[in-house]
């Protein structure tokens, strides 16, 4: 789409033409991901760009994010320093859960594997990049107190859906029913 709207500015023989590059899809993955977590995370994002202080009550403070040369939020950790391990997974990609550009990262990696992984694999293949998070159910605290949590885990019944998930919560890692978890709003 990039390709064409920029030929739509160009003299016919400054058009480009052929098939896509690596690079234009490369960098439409990016402006994807990007307005992606600008539209789900609204201000905090626009804190994280400037280098502002959060407010104590942002969703993604306890993930550290940053925010790359690409404009993409990541979340920081102990793992930039393992210089052994690749960029995206030291500096895993933030996505909220319910958002289609995630369904269809999910959708991908389950498709690239021809539908034979099964929820683990998928799982595992798309923490390597990015990082699902999630609202962690707590019946002891009021909503906006919820924890955030990561999917590390699923585990299905017998009826091939998934029932419960492991969820790491700060250093800590806990079992939960999928019904106690909520997935990230997206904000207005």
């Amino acid at each position: 789409m990039s390709r064409f709207l920029d030929n739509c500015c160009l003299p016919k023989e400054q058009r480009t033409a052929g098939e896509i590059t690596l690079e234009e899809i490369n960098a439409a993955e990016i402006e994807i991901i990007t307005r992606a977590q600008q539209e789900a995370f609204g201000n905090e994002y626009l804190l994280i760009a400037k280098g502002k202080e959060r407010p104590s009550s942002s969703k993604l403070l306890h993930l550290r994010p940053l925010i790359d040369q690409d404009g993409i939020l990541r979340c920081d950790g102990r793992l930039k320093y393992a210089e052994f391990i690749p960029y995206e997974t030291r500096f895993p990609i933030t996505l909220p859960r319910r958002h289609w550009v995630t369904t269809l990262f999910i959708k991908h990696y389950h498709q690239k594997d021809y539908h034979t992984s099964g929820t683990n694999q998928t799982l595992a293949d798309l923490t390597l990049r990015f990082w699902i998070i999630v609202l962690v159910v707590s019946p002891d605290s009021p909503r906006g107190q919820w924890p955030l949590g990561r999917v590390i885990e699923v585990h299905t019944g017998e009826d091939g859906r998934v029932r419960v998930a492991k969820i790491q919560v700060g250093r800590n890692v806990i079992t939960r029913s999928v019904s106690k978890l909520c997935p990230l709003e997206v904000c207005d």
